[in-house]
């Protein structure tokens, strides 16, 4: 486990989810044996027509009797020419899946007990961009 988290893959996530291309992530607790709920996170990892070229991450849902955030990044990577052959991504890529995978770190881990005021909203720019500098 990573940072003492399990991070599990919903196998029933294309109802979920506004692409078939897009995958759904669950973040759990590690640290103790029932794997409390953290947040959740829909990657939309592939370029298509009319989705945004931009690289983001961001907030969807917190809920607020658990207290657990769901998220989604988007990103721009070529996809597989056949369904069946391996995506090879280009450095770049990895640079920015690892770099919004950081701050969507910042979002799942963040300790939200005094509801939206934790530390991912309210981090200054140059501190909110250490984690994700660290990722990459």
């Amino acid at each position: 486990a990573l940072f003492g988290i399990v991070v599990r893959e919903e196998n029933d996530h294309k109802k979920k989810a506004w692409d078939n291309e897009v995958r759904l992530f669950h973040f759990y607790d590690g640290s103790t044996d029932q794997e409390t709920p953290l947040g959740s996170l829909y990657l939309d990892p592939f370029r298509r027509p009319l989705k945004s070229s931009e690289i983001f991450m961001g907030q969807l849902i917190e809920a607020p009797t658990t207290k657990t955030m769901t998220t989604f990044m988007n990103l721009n990577i070529r996809p597989p020419i056949w369904d069946n052959m391996p995506n090879q991504i280009s450095l770049k890529d990895a640079v920015d899946l690892f770099h919004e995978w950081g701050h969507v770190l910042q979002f799942i881990l963040a300790d939200r007990e005094k509801g939206s005021i934790n530390g991912a909203f309210h981090l200054s720019l140059d501190v909110s961009e250490i984690l994700p500098q660290f990722m990459e």
